[in-house]
């Protein structure tokens, strides 16, 4: 059986986060949310978080303001102060191991983390968080909310087990954008007989708690 693995990224957005929590409920799917600390601050996403997390969804960094990638922020302690800073907001939502997703625009590439923002990341022990699917989702990059469901199916068809990285974020569609039709991806996943999975491949992990490996040199800028 086929397996995927869901995350979200750039929440939580109230009007969206709790829509996709209520989808993720009744198809019985956990997933994984990487949150951004600008968004966390604000007391209502703060609630939808610790409520993803209630839910038995897990609760990653995906640095305080998303802002630059890491791998092009080389000003000493900005890479440091994007990790931690969110780290410490997170708290006990960060679970005993961290998880870390980089910002990379959607790209794969030595732009995603400096040497500052690896050895921070060990510290703390993380295992980082790559992908392998990004279904483009907003209006500047696609004509309609439902646009992502072709490239998500296709990704999910192509790949033995995809780690897919949604957006529960504003996407410059009206209402509730993209995530309005997350119901009926998750039910073409079931007629597909997808087994949807919390569980990350080791292979778009290339740090695991805390620990390098051999691949990750790929994903930092050099010194």
């Amino acid at each position: 059986m086929k397996k995927l693995t869901l995350t979200f990224d750039n929440g939580p957005t109230p009007g969206i986060t709790d829509a996709v929590l209520e989808t993720l409920e009744r198809f019985g799917v956990r997933a994984t949310f990487f949150l951004v600390g600008t968004q966390l601050q604000k007391a209502e996403a703060r609630v939808l978080a610790e409520e993803a997390s209630a839910r038995g969804h897990r609760i990653g960094n995906h640095t305080y303001s998303h802002g630059a990638p890491l791998g092009e922020q080389l000003s000493p302690g900005v890479a440091r102060d994007e990790i931690l800073r969110m780290h410490d907001l997170l708290g006990d939502l960060a679970g005993v191991v961290p998880l870390f997703r980089p910002n990379g625009r959607g790209r794969m590439g030595p732009h995603l983390l400096s040497h500052e923002s690896v050895e921070t990341l060990s510290t703390i022990g993380a295992s980082v968080v790559l992908w392998s699917s990004v279904p483009k989702d907003r209006k500047v990059d696609v004509p309609t909310p439902d646009a992502w469901l072709v490239q998500a199916k296709q990704d999910v068809l192509a790949q033995a087990w995809p780690v897919m990285a949604l957006h529960d974020r504003p996407s410059g569609h009206p209402d509730a954008g993209p995530m309005q039709y997350l119901h009926e991806f998750l039910s073409w996943t079931h007629d597909q007989q997808i087994e949807i999975v919390q569980e990350i491949p080791s292979e778009q992990m290339p740090m695991q708690k805390g620990q390098p490996m051999p691949e990750l040199s790929r994903f930092i800028t050099p010194a």
